[in-house]
């Protein structure tokens, strides 16, 4: 994180600690990410990458309340399933999963997956106003 980033980062805590006024604090920094271990300890690499790479998601659509992310690890192969859940405002939550060899690289497949589906569901709500009749 850069340091504006960082300095932006420290005043949204400060606003949080000293105001009750939700209103003034951006979305993005009041969503719950949560990074859930099945089988196997998730270390603090794992955990922070995880949130690093979910928490981009609001970029996408930005009425993102939540997001879980659910890593397990199979019984009978050497293999990582990484499963997402985004709760939306309005709709049903969007899930995304992704199995395979590299536990970093199920997480971009499925933050990828989310990804389009967030920008796909933007897209309907927007051209719905603009149809022709």
């Amino acid at each position: 994180m850069n340091t504006s980033g960082a300095r932006q980062v420290a005043n949204v805590k400060e606003m949080i600690r000293e105001s009750t006024d939700l209103e003034r604090i951006p979305r993005r920094f009041c969503m719950d990410i949560k990074v859930i271990g099945r089988h196997f300890e998730i270390t603090p690499a794992i955990r922070e990458y995880a949130q690093n790479k979910a928490s981009k998601l609001p970029r996408y659509y930005d009425r993102i309340q939540s997001i879980e992310l659910v890593a397990d690890r199979a019984d009978h192969h050497n293999q990582y399933e990484v499963e997402i859940i985004v709760q939306v405002e309005r709709t049903d939550p969007f899930i995304a999963r992704a199995i395979g060899d590299d536990f970093y690289a199920c997480i971009d497949e499925s933050v990828d997956k989310l990804e389009r589906q967030l920008t796909d569901h933007k897209q309907k709500l927007r051209n719905r106003k603009h149809q022709k009749p």
